[in-house]
């Protein structure tokens, strides 16, 4: 039966850090937090931190971020990088004719219609 087995340090600061979210959302007072604080930092088994958070609702699951914004944050990261090697290399090379707008332009279009897509995904 797992609720007896042992728990760490770990464990109880998880619940700890779980109990404090609890009483930021108005689920606890101040005395009532301060007992169950208490109670979890000297809990020997998983029953027992489990009775402390057992009343209160499930913490809702952190949203991970859709990977098309994060192909498009990369993207974006890439051209960045990019941009300033284009401008270092044309700086170096005797600052003539501006040469990487050209390349930056057109990869700028193509975030531009990334972007679009991902603003309006049905469309």
């Amino acid at each position: 039966m797992e609720d007896a087995w042992r728990v760490g340090d770990e464990e109880r600061e998880r619940t700890v850090t779980l109990l404090h979210e609890h009483a930021s959302r108005g689920r606890l007072d101040p005395d009532e937090l301060d007992t169950r604080v208490e109670a979890a930092l000297s809990a020997r088994t998983r029953g027992e931190l489990a009775e402390l958070v057992g009343d209160l609702p499930a913490a809702p699951a952190k949203q991970r971020p859709r990977q098309d914004v994060v192909r498009f944050q990369r993207h974006l990261g890439v051209f960045a990088v990019m941009s300033l090697f284009f401008i270092a290399v044309w700086a170096l090379s005797g600052a003539g004719y501006f040469w990487p707008a050209w390349a930056m332009l057109g990869w700028g279009i193509a975030l531009g219609i990334q972007a679009v897509k991902l603003r309006f995904p049905g469309d």
